[in-house]
């Protein structure tokens, strides 16, 4: 009888123990989440960003890759499509652009632009190291990404929206335009 008693508070303790860690998991948001608004801004960003970027040689379809958790790959593919419904109603021909979705284990050699989930903070060197100074355009909204070897990083704070580390893209035989730099901070001279 007492062990069955014993069995019994424990099952429940057990239960009680399961019970808070599932709503802590469930209640407290994860550290390296973004919010769907801060995705949607962020592949504005992006898209708007291309226009101002020169690779060595031109490319036809445009690779945008991203890695990480969020949803930056789906709002990328929906800002495309109206940017290009938009160009084909004024008679315009834009540059196709394809976005595929990675994970870190990817070598990244199809991309031309690649995209760094806030949820890959603790992997960025690792993920900038594969691209090698291939002409890879990094950006992510990372706090101190370009300081860490990436390329573009989106500020969350007033002022300039953007650091780049011009020195990256020059490294790859890459262009910036001088206007995106004026507006940015520049990092790497």
């Amino acid at each position: 009888m007492r062990k069955e008693s014993f069995i019994r508070r424990y099952c429940k303790r057990m239960r009680f123990i399961l019970g808070i860690f599932t709503l802590l998991w469930l209640f407290i948001p994860n550290a390296y989440a973004q919010s769907p608004d801060e995705d949607q801004l962020w592949a504005k960003w992006i898209n708007n960003l291309i226009p101002y970027l020169k690779w060595p040689t031109p490319h036809n379809p445009l690779i945008v890759c991203t890695v990480g958790r969020g949803h930056v790959d789906e709002f990328l593919r929906a800002s495309i499509k109206t940017e290009e419904a938009a160009a084909e109603k004024q008679g315009k021909k834009l540059t196709p652009i394809q976005v595929l979705a990675q994970t870190t284990k990817s070598s990244f050699k199809e991309c031309n632009v690649l995209y760094v989930s806030i949820s890959e903070t603790d992997v960025v060197e690792n993920i900038v190291d594969k691209l090698n100074d291939r002409p890879v355009v990094t950006v992510s909204a990372i706090p101190s990404f370009a300081l860490r070897g990436g390329m573009i990083e989106f500020m969350r704070q007033d002022g300039k929206p953007f650091r780049i580390n011009s020195k990256q893209i020059y490294q790859t035989g890459m262009t910036i335009n001088a206007d995106l730099l004026a507006i940015s901070e520049n990092v790497g001279n």
